[in-house]
């Protein structure tokens, strides 16, 4: 089903008015209607989360809540702050962000929501850290089978009056693309209008209503030709008050597990703003333990004659500021199926302490034991980084060789990470290699990183490219370098 840490999301492509996809930061505040959605960039405003923009159009980590302008984040665009659930005193920075950022999919530009769990660890658990993707194993883009997620994602469309989910991923239900039929065709099959959130062309402050069809088909994750799932949705635009006591102009769109409400046994209510994107989730089923904690409002409902208990919610409306300069979208592990996301093999060395993956080094295979975890007792704790050094003899290259995902000459293919150590004394360079079927190197794109942080640069594909390696080169004996959050992402 979709919801929190594997759920369905949120949806939205390119638009106007600093929405997702456009270019560069604009310096004056983006206009905005007086509440009632009718175009195609309002709707989309309600997906893609904002940025705060101070008096010179410089991006702040403030609150898009409580600030006087913001705009959608742009493509690419690293999150100064985050959105996180409700904490409790064991876990006072809460227990999951999910952020809504503009992100490529197969085709177009949609929205990512990412879930990324972090709480209090016990030793049967697998730790939970933010900032990363805690996974099993090699689960990544390109093999979702391997391994498996422990933190999740939605991906979701809106090229056209309709915003859809298109794919979920989660711990329990892994990967599971939502299909539809093009046109009402069994034999033509798409990844959209199938987790119906609403029609731009009907939202108004009054309840709209339509009944969408999907399926959600693993273990094939094939086009279903057999029947589609109907789903009744209802969703309006209304004022809506939040658990940290926000009062927001809110999309709420409902979805029920059947035709209508009399005939369903469960729903998902998601609620999307300007300033948020998707900004809360509930899922109400005919019977359970009603869920009190993390979110205000009542725990029961009377829909189609029959009452629904709220067992599960989740509301993000809480702001944390990124410690680290900003969050990147492209080191998640998005199925290819779905969206380009990140064709590295745990490159934020968030599959644990003793799984380093298929990172190599020349001559020498790396140590396991140079991937460490952050101590502070802040947001950070418990993330991971591998630790890196040289001590002037043997190689000082590590690297790791991916498969191109069939992507033609002259495609753009983007690679990046979050280093630590580098300085002009003591640089690091990143290298994107391109590789033929007999691993002769076809072209190299170098990037020189004289100072720590989040750095990116992106080449363009030459005839016969088989495989990409990503080389981090270290180069200074006896320094101390840190990487993480490493990423090799196609850019179309």
């Amino acid at each position: 089903s979709a919801g929190s840490g594997g759920s369905a999301g949120s949806g939205g492509s390119a638009g106007s008015g600093g929405s997702a996809g456009s270019g560069g930061a604009p310096t004056a505040c983006p206009a905005r209607d007086a509440g009632t959605v009718f175009t195609h960039a309002d709707t989309i405003d309600f997906l893609v989360q904002d940025v705060c923009l101070s008096s010179s159009g410089q991006v702040t980590a403030d609150d898009p809540a409580s600030c006087a302008c913001h705009r959608d984040l742009l493509l690419d665009e690293a999150l100064p702050y985050h959105k996180v659930d409700q904490g409790d005193p064991g876990n006072p920075f809460g227990f999951q962000i999910s952020d809504s950022f503009p992100f490529r999919l197969r085709s177009g530009v949609g929205v990512l929501q990412t879930f990324d769990f972090a709480f209090a660890e016990t030793p049967a658990q697998h730790p939970r850290a933010f900032f990363e993707f805690d996974r099993a194993g090699g689960f990544t883009s390109s093999a979702p089978n391997d391994g498996a997620p422990i933190d999740g994602y939605d991906v979701a469309e809106h090229d056209g009056p309709r915003a859809s989910y298109i794919g979920t991923c989660d711990g329990s239900g892994r990967v599971q693309p939502m299909w539809s039929w093009l046109n009402g065709q069994a034999s033509q099959c798409q990844l959209a209008d199938a987790w119906l959130l609403f029609n731009e062309q009907t939202v108004s402050s009054t309840v709209a209503a339509e009944t969408a069809r999907l399926r959600i088909n693993p273990p094939t994750h094939t086009c279903p030709s057999d029947f589609l799932s109907p789903a009744y949705t209802e969703f309006r635009l209304q004022p809506y008050t939040f658990t940290t006591g926000k009062t927001l102009t809110t999309l709420v769109s409902t979805h029920f597990g059947g035709a209508s409400p009399a005939t369903s046994d469960h729903l998902e209510r998601f609620y999307f703003t300007r300033e948020y994107g998707k900004a809360r989730w509930e899922r109400w089923n005919e019977a359970g333990t009603p869920k009190t904690s993390g979110c205000s409002g009542p725990t029961s409902e009377v829909l189609g004659g029959k009452t629904f208990i709220r067992v599960d919610c989740r509301d993000w409306t809480s702001v944390l500021v990124d410690p680290r300069g900003g969050f990147e979208p492209r080191s998640w592990p998005v199925d290819l199926r779905l969206g380009w996301g990140n064709l590295l093999v745990n490159g934020d060395f968030g599959a644990g302490l003793t799984y380093l993956g298929p990172w190599d080094r020349v001559g020498t295979q790396p140590d396991r034991s140079l991937i460490e975890r952050n101590t502070p007792t802040d947001v950070q704790h418990r993330a991971r980084h591998l630790a890196l050094s040289w001590t002037g003899a043997g190689s000082s290259v590590l690297f790791q060789n991916v498969d191109n995902p069939g992507l033609p000459a002259g495609a753009v293919v983007g690679f990046g990470a979050r280093v630590g150590g580098a300085s002009n004394a003591a640089p690091l360079t990143l290298r994107l290699v391109q590789l033929s079927s007999q691993g002769a190197t076809l072209a190299t794109q170098p990037l020189t990183v004289t100072s720590a942080g989040r750095v990116a640069s992106s080449a363009a594909l030459v005839a016969g490219v088989l495989r990409l390696r990503l080389e981090v080169v270290l180069g200074q004996a006896g320094t101390a370098y840190t990487l993480d959050d490493a990423w090799v992402t196609p850019l179309p």
